[in-house]
């Protein structure tokens, strides 16, 4: 399994995951040209997990990293060891107001467990190319990093089975734990780091445990496996972060741990304090370019689905964004999601003139099932506050194991879906939002 993993990168600091063992649970950061060091105590309750945050870094360098475990804090470096993928590279983001054009990766739901049928290393190895060659700066991961419940549809919640879930996504596979020391990588979770579908008023499967219990295992081996190398924007409880790269704005939502679906009157996909937050950040926001990370679709509808945005169940939380959109006339906004299996530009139109436009991708290492008769044609529907609005698909793919190369440049969005198993570009396309 990796055992150093590029976090959250700033234009003075970074934040480098790693994880040692037993036997080994002290791990030697550092960082160069400079020589930061760091040193964790990595704790047997916390999975042998921690993250160092490395700062004063210059701005838009390129720098190296590399960790060492030992048995003791004052092991000499004689006695330390690594693991193999122990060092990696990133660069440092430009200041807050730079103009300069840069590219990331997108992608959601990495299958594994299921051995030569999964197999992530030919995805992977994609990644790495595609990354590589275009100098991509940070990759979103947007959901499902994970699938706890498969194959199993009916296990009940244990931590070292989530740990050992983990351990097998990012583990089983070399070019995997090599491209996750090759640049940062933003992640949030959906439904399978936790159990399909997952809803804080769920039945649980075959009637396994409780949902409170899913949630606060699962969460307790999330936030040790990825929260801990992300931004801590909103306090220690929050999943939801924010972070720029240059003149744009990221806003990464937690779309499942605070969810309702089921109780009549309270149905709801985010809580009341991250939905202010989102209305705060998009008004603090208005004039630039913005993305909101949703693991599950704003923008599009789905047929027969109750676990998207469009849903009855949670269409008053859209519309309630929509009018706030509407009444502080915020533009320049980009959905990135997931979870679908399929690979897509949409656009929603609001009042004939106002639009929001929402990129797609899914899934890294697994196999396609939702084609384009899934997704609701255009309909105009319309909020409480009169605002009419309609969704349509611009480009759209689905085929098995694919991923997005998204460019940002003057203001204007350009994209290119490419298949990670097979090596071409499938898709691609332009917008100015």
């Amino acid at each position: 399994m990796a055992r150093l993993i590029i976090g959250h990168v700033t234009s003075n600091s970074v934040m480098i995951w790693v994880r040692g063992d037993k036997r080994h649970p002290f791990a030697f950061v550092q960082v160069d040209p400079g020589n930061k060091v760091a040193t964790l105590a990595l704790e047997e309750r916390h999975g042998y997990t921690g993250a160092a945050e490395i700062t004063g870094l210059n701005r838009d360098v390129d720098y190296m990293c590399e960790v060492e475990f030992g048995a003791t804090r004052n092991a000499s470096p004689n006695l330390r060891i690594d693991y193999g993928h122990c060092r990696g590279k990133f660069r440092t983001a430009p200041a807050d107001d730079a103009n300069a054009p840069f590219k990331f990766l997108l992608g959601s739901c990495n299958l594994h467990s299921l051995g030569i049928f999964s197999s992530p290393d030919r995805a992977y190895e994609e990644l790495l190319e595609r990354s590589a060659a275009n100098s991509a700066r940070f990759m979103i991961h947007c959901g499902d990093q994970i699938y706890y419940d498969i194959p199993n549809f009916v296990k009940g919640p244990d931590i070292g089975e989530y740990r050992d879930k983990y351990l097998d996504a990012w583990g089983d596979s070399r070019p995997t734990r090599k491209f996750l020391t090759q640049i940062p990588h933003y992640m949030i979770m959906d439904d399978h780091e936790i159990t399909n579908n997952f809803a804080n008023d769920m039945k649980t499967p075959n009637g396994v445990s409780t949902p409170d219990v899913y949630r606060l295992i699962s969460m307790k081996v999330y936030r040790e496996f990825v929260h801990i190398r992300q931004p801590n924007t909103f306090g220690n409880q929050a999943l939801y972060y924010i972070f720029s790269y240059g003149n744009a704005r990221f806003f990464v939502m937690d779309c499942r741990t605070e969810r309702i679906g089921f109780t009549a009157g309270a149905e709801r996909i985010v809580g009341d304090a991250q939905l202010a937050a989102l209305k705060k950040w998009l008004v603090d926001h208005k004039t630039e370019l913005k993305f909101v990370v949703s693991s599950v679709p704003f923008v599009m509808n789905v047929k027969n689905d109750d676990d998207k945005w469009g849903a009855s169940s949670f269409r008053k939380q859209k519309d309630e964004v929509i009018d706030h959109l509407m009444k502080n006339q915020i533009g320049r906004l980009v959905f990135l999601t997931g979870d679908m299996h399929s690979s897509y530009h949409a656009k929603m139109t609001i009042d004939g003139a106002h639009e929001v436009h929402e990129l797609m991708s899914s899934p890294i290492n697994q196999i396609s099932k939702s084609g384009r008769d899934q997704y609701l044609k255009p309909a105009i529907q319309e909020t409480p506050a009169g605002h009419k609005y309609s969704s349509r698909l611009i480009k759209f793919f689905s085929g098995n194991s694919n991923a997005m190369l998204i460019d940002v440049d003057q203001g204007v969005v350009s994209y290119k879906i490419f298949r990670t198993k097979r090596s071409r570009i499938v898709k691609s396309g332009a917008f100015t939002p």
